[in-house]
């Protein structure tokens, strides 16, 4: 070695090395300071000074995108969104630099799919689901078919891979079929990505951005088709992809050909909406090589060798095989032609502008805006760099997604998951080939954080769905209250559970299940059903019902308990004995009926007492409630309830009432007392002890398991708790409401918190009991003008100043549901134009729907409508993403309208979302939105 080298080492060395040393303690810091703001326990954090070390002193060029972490670290306040951006920009960093070419490339393929499948089955439903995927899990399990188009291919694998796992319930590993195979496509998006790139990291961040897509991630938690849809498409594009280069590279392609056949068969078999993007990239094939035509057959044949997983259906659905035209019955199930005018029936002009809201609602389900701006510009160097490429991915998008929301049915972002899966890919293609490094940093950055955004959201959505068997619990409620030998009936939300119970576990043979279907015609909903009950109830004595319409059954002369309907009740039970007089009623010591003794903030429980009628009673002559509160306090939750027992012909009678209670996001933890009593029209009934209500036990409220969505994150510590946001909620006329959101450790016995003006006078506590970790959220009524200028907050010895709040700031919690954050109306006197925006809590099993109610002088009008155009259902709703939905009511009166509500409720019981501020309900149960 010359002296000349020995120089220039003996030179860099120690500049290398300093710097080095300075990433190091850079990121060793940033790691500490990242862990202390939202690390499960801060006694960690030297690990984490040791890891960040570590990593800071083996970074690689470029270093620059480390610079966000001095930012971070320089924020005197811990901001979520802040943390996401700065940990999105480094690791793009990292990522970049990656070179794992020592690594078989399959291998790195399956990288973002082991991931993925991770992901999926910590999160993966528990076992039986309502709808359509109970119905894939009974069919799976029974080999049977589904509604058409049958899902055959589905059907058989998803039957096949059950038996091969022989763990828990067929349901659950119906749900584990769904999460293999959403992985799968993660992978195969992943390997296209690298193929085309040659960029490992980019096809990685395409597999992870597919992953994170909000109604691909849900639909591949759960037994249902999509997710083999998308994987049907994912194969199609993968064989169009390959020809293309084989033909460039003078390669081989009849197998590739024969490849693309097969798929292209099996998916237009699986669902028929596939035809469309197939024949996309069939024409793009020919475009490829316009020579190439004579080797077609070769595809062909593989096509027709794919269609016949349909044989499956002609034998496993016997109603075709004994129709009078079995060949016209095939097809008609297979081409699922009952559905067909359900096609492009919402492609008209009016509607397509309709229905531009609906996609834009549905596409910002699945990514933050940023990943759309991404996709933007991968179009226009697409079209630049590679215009057959570009031409595939418009239009194979443009027209999936024109086929998917012109289809008259509902949960159109299901349909169009394989456009998500374009987009990705799309995505993962630009960041694989833009040439300048700072550009592929900042747009992997934007990728990285939108992945890890997307990934939070979900994450908590998901969990939440997990965390309960709500169509299980449902469906044996609904058997247990079935006397024997008699009927349900049942919509097609509930009525899958309970066959899969029948068919594949053997419950209740006894009980006739039947599907009602209300066609549409002169009848309404509400009168079909009083027809199907009257029906059945001409047969039995008692008829059970999963639909509820409360103010239509009561012109029914019959006994209404929670579900089951009856023509007479039996008498008293000798034994039976009076835990209080609500004279002439009373409230019976029924020991089947066991109060819950703890429940967690948010949680819906139900809670059952049994009355004795002496009389018959009308609907709404008698009304009952169940309170939660503390002595001598308004309630903090409460549910009333209407008695209807119009016959009794063995005087007196008893009359189970089940009561359905959501404990409030907002109630502190703590122990409570449940109270019950009694009211008529003319004013409630006294207990024994002369008081309205009537002490019956007590119970103990939990913090909340999952969190309410924040309009404002952030992160302080205090002793015991962290505040990870605050929220104003300006809808009240005279008063402003800070609702603060904690993280609980359960270290500390009793939270107490304070808010304070700013001349440190106190305005507001609240307390809580808590010896477990978990969320809460504290309420605080404060006077608008001081809300104006800011408060204080207190909790130990700790002090915070919280901003001001502004005259538009909206914060309306609806039961565990949904917040309502802006809306907007314009009166036209005879049209209202509405838009509301809500932060969902996270999907629900149950549907609800929004109830506008318009008033004004001497008269008033109801509308009632699903979300988005009934295109955005509550099962499919994500955490704190918001949802805007739009609607145009037609006014009946040529009058302006003088005050519009706004609620939500329940479409099979028909219940309305509770209100966490009561103030706003006072007179009604919506929440006035204008004037």
């Amino acid at each position: 070695m010359s002296l000349q080298q020995q120089s220039s080492i003996d030179h860099t060395f120690p500049s290398a090395t300093g710097l080095r040393l300075a990433m190091s303690i850079l990121t060793g810091t940033a790691f500490v300071r990242l862990w202390w703001d939202f690390g499960p326990l801060p006694a960690l954090a030297p690990l984490a000074l040791i890891a960040g070390a570590g990593v800071g002193y083996s970074w690689k060029a470029p270093r620059w995108t480390v610079c966000g972490l001095i930012v971070y670290c320089a924020s005197p306040i811990a901001l979520p969104r802040l943390a996401v951006v700065v940990v999105g920009l480094a690791a793009a960093g990292w990522l970049t630099t990656l070179r794992p070419d020592h690594l078989p490339r399959w291998l790195l393929h399956l990288v973002p799919g082991i991931v993925a499948l991770t992901v999926y089955i910590l999160t993966l439903s528990p076992g039986l689901l309502p709808s359509d995927g109970g119905e894939f899990q009974t069919v799976a399990a029974t080999w049977g078919a589904a509604h058409p188009p049958g899902y055959p291919l589905y059907t058989m694998l998803a039957g096949l891979f059950s038996r091969l796992i022989p763990i828990r319930t067929f349901a659950w590993r119906v749900n584990v079929f769904s999460a293999l195979v959403g992985a799968s496509s993660v992978s195969l998006v992943s390997h296209m990505v690298d193929r085309e790139t040659g960029k490992v990291w980019a096809g990685w961040l395409s597999g992870l951005l597919l992953m994170v897509s909000g109604s691909f991630w849900m639909t591949a938690t759960q037994a249902a088709v999509r997710p083999f849809t998308v994987l049907c498409t994912a194969l199609m594009l993968d064989a169009a992809l390959d020809y293309r280069r084989r033909v460039k590279l003078d390669q081989p392609v009849k197998w590739t050909l024969f490849r693309f056949g097969l798929t292209a068969g099996l998916s237009v078999t699986h669902h028929g909406s596939l035809l469309f993007i197939g024949s996309v990239f069939a024409l793009a094939i020919v475009a490829a090589d316009l020579k190439a035509w004579r080797k077609w057959p070769v595809a062909i044949g593989a096509a027709l060798i794919g269609s016949l997983s349909w044989l499956y259906v002609l034998l496993r659905q016997p109603d075709i095989l004994a129709s009078a035209t079995p060949w016209s019955a095939f097809w008609e199930y297979v081409l699922a032609k009952g559905f067909s005018s359900e096609a492009f029936s919402l492609a008209s002009a009016a509607d397509l502008r309709e229905r531009w809201w609906v996609v834009s609602e549905i596409f910002r389900l699945q990514w933050p805006v940023w990943v759309f701006a991404v996709v933007g510009v991968a179009l226009v160097v697409a079209f630049i760099r590679d215009r057959w490429l570009a031409v595939l991915i418009t239009v194979s998008v443009v027209l999936h997604v024109f086929v998917s929301v012109t289809y008259k049915a509902p949960q159109p972002e299901d349909y169009a998951q394989p456009a998500y899966l374009m987009l990705a890919l799309l995505v993962g293609w630009l960041l694989g080939h833009v040439k300048k490094m700072e550009w592929s940093v900042v747009l992997g950055a934007i990728t990285t954080a939108s992945i890890l955004f997307s990934f939070g959201d979900g994450w908590i959505t998901m969990r939440r769905l997990a965390s309960v068997e709500e169509a299980r619990e449902t469906a044996l409620q609904t058997l247990d209250q079935t006397p024997e030998g008699a009927e349900i009936l049942a919509t097609w939300h509930r009525i899958t559970p309970l066959w899969y119970l029948q068919q594949v576990e053997h419950l209740r043979p006894d009980v006739e299940i039947e599907y009602v279907v209300v066609e549409a015609g002169d009848e309404s909903v509400m009168d079909a059903w009083m027809r199907e009950i009257e029906e059945s109830l001409a047969e039995d004595p008692a008829v059970v019902v999963t639909q509820q319409f409360p103010q239509t059954y009561r012109f029914l002369p019959y006994t209404i308990e929670d579900q089951r309907i009856s023509a007479s009740l039996p008498p008293v039970s000798e034994d039976a004995e009076s835990l209080a007089d609500f004279a002439p009623y009373s409230l019976i010591d029924d020991p089947d009926n066991a109060l819950p003794e703890t429940a967690a903030a948010g949680q819906s429980i139900e809670m059952t007492l049994t009355w004795e009628i002496p009389e018959p009673v009308e609907f709404g002559s008698l009304s009952t409630f169940i309170h939660i509160g503390a002595d001598g306090q308004p309630p903090l939750a409460q549910v009333d309830l209407q008695i209807q027992a119009p016959v009794i012909e063995n005087s007196p009678a008893q009359v189970k009432v089940v009561y359905p209670l959501t404990i409030p996001p907002t109630m502190p933890p703590g122990e409570w007392s449940i109270f019950a009593g009694a009211y008529t029209p003319d004013g409630s009934i006294p207990a024994p002890d002369g008081q309205p209500r009537l002490k019956i036990g007590t119970l103990t409220v939990a913090p909340a398991e999952y969190p309410l969505p924040t309009q404002h994150p952030l992160r302080i510590r205090f002793p015991g708790a962290v505040l990870r946001g605050w929220d104003y909620d300006q809808t009240r006329p005279d008063a402003a409401i800070l609702y603060l959101h904690w993280i609980l450790d359960g270290q500390e016995t009793l939270y107490q918190v304070t808010v304070s003006d700013g001349a440190d006078q106190p305005l507001s506590t609240a307390d809580a009991q808590a010896d477990q970790d978990g969320y809460w959220t504290s309420m605080h009524v404060i006077p608008r003008d001081i809300a104006a200028g800011g408060v204080q907050v207190s909790m130990m010895d700790r002090s915070v100043d919280i901003p001001a709040a502004r005259q538009d700031d909206h914060y309306v919690i609806f039961g565990n549901l949904a917040v309502l954050t802006d809306w907007e109306i314009t009166d036209q006197e005879d049209q209202l134009d509405t838009a509301f925006t809500w932060l969902p809590i996270g999907a629900s099993y149950d549907e609800y729907a929004v109830n506008l109610r318009v008033q004004g002088d001497g008269w008033a009008q109801d509308t009632n409508f699903l979300p988005v155009s009934g295109q955005l259902p509550s099962i499919k709703w994500l955490y704190e993403r918001p949802v805007t939905s739009r609607q145009t009511l037609e006014l009946d009166t040529g009058s302006a309208s003088t005050q519009v509500s706004f609620s939500f409720y329940d479409i099979y019981t028909m219940e309305t979302v509770f209100v966490g501020d009561t103030k706003l309900t006072e007179g009604g149960t919506g929440v006035n939105v204008y004037p």
